[in-house]
C-alpha cells in the first residue's frame, strides 16, 4: 500500500495525504479553491469534498467524507465566518479530531477572516452560531456541547490566522503548503507512480518506467540544472510503451504533444 499507519494493533491504509475542511460558500472559489490547487501541483493527493459528483455529494456525500477522513494524513481546517453555522462542517471536525488523537494526524487550523479566539471561545459570529444551535436542538444538548468543545480544542492548536490587509493570500497558501510538506516526507500514492533519481550523476537514458508513473523525483541530480534538484512535478508521461528521461539541452522531439523549439531541463518520453 502507498501509505499505513499502525494504532490500537490496527493498520490504517492512506488514501489522502490532504483532508481539507471548509464552508464552502465562504472560500470555495476563492482561498480554499487555490490552496487546494497549490496542494495537488505540490503532489499531494487532497479531498476535496466540491469534487464530488453532484449526484454522489447529494446521495453519499456523509459516508465518502467519513471514508475520506478516516484515510487522510494530515487535516487542514479552515475556519472562516460561516463555518460554525453549517452543522456539516462541526460533525466534520468531530470526525476529524476523533481520528486525529486515535491516530496521531496532525490538524492544521486556518483562521480566515476570523479571530481564533472568537472560535475558542465561542464568542463574535461564533457565538451567535452556536446560540442558533442551541435552539434548534434544545433537545440534544450533548450535541452542541461536543461542537463547543472541538471548536475550543482545535483553536489551540498552532495554526495561521489571516485577515485581509495583512498581505497576500498566496503567501499564506504557500505558508501552509510548506507545512503540509513538513508532516508528510512522501505523498501517498506516489510509491508506484515516481520515479525517484536522487543523487544520479551520468546516465543518458532510462528505459522500461512503469506505465502508470506520473510524478518524477529528481533530488540533488548534478546532471539536472537547478530548478530540477527539487521534486519536478507535473511532467507528462505518456501512457504507452517505454518511457526515456532526457537531461539538459535536450530538445522537446515534433512527435511529443507539446511540441516545442524551448529548451527543457528535463524530459519524458514514451
Amino acid at each position: 500500500m502507498a501509505g499505513s499507519e499502525r494504532s490500537s494493533s490496527r493498520v490504517w491504509h492512506y488514501e489522502f495525504d490532504v483532508f481539507l475542511s471548509f464552508r464552502g460558500e465562504d472560500t470555495r472559489l476563492g482561498f480554499v479553491g487555490n490552496l487546494y490547487k497549490a496542494l495537488t501541483e505540490k503532489g499531494f493527493h487532497t479531498f476535496f469534498r466540491e469534487k464530488l459528483v453532484r449526484g454522489e455529494e447529494i446521495a453519499a456525500s456523509p459516508s465518502v467524507v467519513e471514508k475520506a477522513i478516516q484515510h487522510s494524513r494530515v487535516f487542514v481546517v479552515v475556519f472562516s465566518q460561516n463555518y460554525a453555522s453549517s452543522t456539516r462542517c462541526l460533525e466534520e471536525l468531530l470526525s476529524i479530531l476523533r481520528f486525529s488523537q486515535d491516530n496521531r494526524r496532525p490538524v492544521l487550523p486556518v483562521f480566515y477572516c476570523v479571530d481564533p479566539s472568537d472560535v475558542g471561545l465561542q464568542t463574535g459570529i461564533y457565538g451567535e452560531a452556536l446560540a442558533m444551535h442551541e435552539k434548534r436542538f434544545n433537545s440534544e444538548s450533548d450535541k452542541v456541547m461536543k461542537w463547543r468543545k472541538a471548536l475550543c480544542e482545535a483553536a489551540a492548536l498552532s495554526g495561521w490566522s489571516f485577515k485581509h490587509g495583512d498581505g497576500y493570500e498566496y503567501e499564506l497558501i504557500e505558508k501552509i503548503v510548506e507545512g503540509v510538506s513538513k508532516k508528510i516526507n512522501r505523498p501517498v500514492g506516489l510509491q508506484y507512480r515516481m520515479l525517484e533519481l536522487n543523487g544520479l550523476l551520468d546516465a543518458a537514458s532510462l528505459s522500461g518506467f512503469p506505465t502508470n508513473i506520473e510524478l518524477l523525483s529528481a533530488t540533488n541530480c548534478r546532471s539536472l540544472t537547478a530548478s530540477c534538484r527539487r521534486m519536478l512535478q507535473k511532467q507528462e508521461l505518456h501512457k504507452a510503451g517505454n518511457k526515456r528521461f532526457c537531461f539538459p539541452g535536450t530538445r522537446i522531439p515534433e512527435w511529443s504533444e507539446h511540441s516545442s523549439d524551448i529548451y527543457l531541463p528535463c524530459w519524458t518520453r514514451a
